[in-house]
């Protein structure tokens, strides 16, 4: 009996050291806002057009009270306000994720990152093996070893990695190596059998199963025979999915994201998200944006519980968009251009253009969810043809579109042209763009992929703030790394990696860059009633920077550093 209750008391204090330590944990995840604090001495930029600039501002808990001179703010505190000098440091909203796959960042820390410069440091192929082979030697036989970031215009020779040489790293382990696109992977021999392909699967509509001239699969696969791996190969582990979201987290925070996205989710994906969130593992807010199989899901749902949704919005998480693919990756020759690709490998025809890749019954949902549902849509569309295709499907649905203020959003729109911009804007579509091509594979757009020509009008920044319309821009995290300084000065300079202007007449201001990655960013996700400016009533979610973004040198906006991260009012992160 004496020892049941000394097991009975031992089994108490496990339990309780256990509940201590996730009190502790959270706590430290999640710290509390202050009652009261009156920031001053600053140069704040509120992104707020009625009240652009101030010296201070006053937030009780997690919202802001005001905004303006120290002496007005002052009189609305109480006495027992907390006063921060901010001793001339710039204070700007915190940015807001236009599009992304929050927390798939976080891959680095159970995955090998295989981005060449100047992203990583993945100068050839053998690097990659290499790291392949050392996480081989970690990692139990039969489970997958996953790479990320490949890019076969970067790496040193110029192509794609091959089945046999990830079989030279194991045959004992599925390899899978994604491409930066995040449209195609390439898969080792024990992977291609994982996956269910081999010499005699057909293609899927959509997609392709490369095959050498003997008909042997060369490894790679593009498109929807790449979609459908991604649920088998990304199943991880509790353990390894906590190292990812934590990684991600702190990543987001540094560079002074308190808003992020998560597009393109599965079912349990959005539960699991869903729950992250409520329990404080991720202190940013988080839009996710679901796929047109958990959208349908959802529906179900709703129709079986009598019309009552087991998703509900919080203060932390927002079910937003449903996201849908029309097209690929242009430097993946699977974008879907109006006119062939300037340059083609001897494997393509001469009149080559891409091709559409909605799955089936996508079209379908799009005009259910937007006639019957009156819900947000996001459709990825990068080439010209693409977007024409998207803005052709919209188009009779301009009227209820406008009806419902639904803001469809075109991601990516990549290639679109002046007159796409001007149907936007009567449709009441709203573009985010992947601003950061520029700088990456703008010269690689303007010498193989898109010709001189077509290159210099990507990303059309400028031609959009003509039009009115309402635009954000993005990474595509973990495409690109989240870095919006970068970002912005990317908007800004228009200039690629080797140092060439492309498109200069697509550069925007500072503050128009600005606003596209906070205001107009929660403006897309239907949030700038919360969050992307610095107003009274708003959630106090803003940085401290290093720099001045309106007076620093457009070449040194890319450098600025984030020194503190307040989400709520409350300090997730410090230099």
């Amino acid at each position: 009996m004496l020892y049941i209750k000394r097991a009975l008391w031992l089994l108490f204090f496990v339990a309780l050291l256990a509940v201590t330590g996730l009190y502790i944990l959270h706590s430290s995840w999640n710290p509390e806002p202050k009652d009261e604090v009156l920031y001053h001495n600053g140069v704040i930029i509120t992104m707020d057009t009625d009240n652009p600039n101030a010296s201070a501002m006053l937030v009780r808990k997690n919202l802001i009270v005001g905004v303006g001179a120290t002496s007005d703010l002052r009189e609305l505190a109480t006495s027992s306000v907390t006063e921060v000098d901010l001793e001339g440091k710039t204070v700007i909203p915190g940015f807001v994720d236009g599009h992304g796959h929050f927390p798939g960042s976080g891959l680095s820390a159970i995955a090998v990152d295989a981005n060449s410069p100047p992203i990583g440091d993945k100068q050839g192929i053998e690097d990659i093996l290499v790291g392949l082979k050392i996480l081989a030697d970690k990692t139990p036989k039969g489970s997958w070893l996953l790479a990320y970031g490949f890019d076969d215009t970067m790496i040193a020779e110029k192509r794609f990695l091959t089945r046999d040489e990830l079989d030279s790293v194991s045959t004992e382990h599925p390899i899978f190596v994604m491409h930066i696109s995040a449209h195609m992977s390439v898969l080792n021999s024990m992977g291609l059998e994982r996956a269910g392909y081999n010499e005699t699967t057909q293609d899927p509509v959509g997609g392709e199963i490369e095959r050498s001239g003997n008909g042997k699969l060369t490894g790679l696969v593009k498109e929807r025979a790449h979609y459908a791996l991604i649920k088998q190969t990304f199943n991880f582990s509790a353990q390894d999915s906590l190292k990812i979201t934590r990684r991600a987290v702190a990543e987001y925070l540094q560079q002074g994201v308190t808003s992020v996205q998560a597009g393109k989710l599965e079912f349990d994906q959005v539960k699991e998200l869903g729950q992250a969130s409520k329990i404080g593992l991720i202190p940013q807010r988080v839009v996710a944006w679901p796929d047109a199989s958990a959208r349908r899901e959802m529906l179900s749902d709703l129709v079986a519980s009598g019309g009552v949704s087991s998703f509900i919005d919080t203060e932390k998480f927002k079910i937003g968009a449903t996201k849908f693919i029309s097209d690929g990756s242009i430097q993946g020759y699977t974008g879907f251009l109006l006119h062939p690709y300037h340059q083609l490998p001897e494997s393509l025809d001469d009149d080559y253009r891409g091709y559409s890749v909605f799955a089936d019954g996508d079209i379908e949902l799009i005009r259910e969810l937007i006639v019957e549902h009156k819900q947000q849509i996001a459709i990825h569309a990068n080439g010209d043809a693409a977007i024409e295709a998207v803005l052709d499907l919209l188009e009779p649905l301009a009227d209820i579109i406008k009806a419902h203020d639904l803001r469809p959003i075109i991601v990516h729109a990549q290639m679109a042209h002046p007159v796409h911009l001007e149907r936007m804007k009567k449709i009441g579509v709203t573009p985010t763009f992947y601003i950061s091509h520029v700088r990456v594979w703008g010269d690689r757009h303007r010498d193989i992929f898109m010709g001189p020509e077509r290159a210099q009008g990507i990303n059309p920044l400028q031609t959009s703030e003509v039009n009115d319309l309402p635009y954000s821009i993005h990474t595509d995290t973990p495409v690109l790394p989240m870095r919006p300084m970068q970002m912005i000065e990317d908007a800004v300079m228009r200039e690629t990696y080797n140092g060439n202007e492309l498109g200069g007449e697509e550069r925007v201001t500072v503050q128009q860059a600005l606003r596209a990655t906070t205001l107009s960013a929660a403006w897309q996700s239907h949030l700038e009633d919360k969050i992307g400016s610095l107003s009274a009533g708003k959630y106090a979610d803003f940085l401290v920077l290093s720099n001045n973004l309106y007076t620093v040198a457009s070449q040194d906006i890319g450098s600025t550093v984030v020194e503190k991260t307040y989400i709520g009012g409350a300090l997730h992160f410090q230099r």
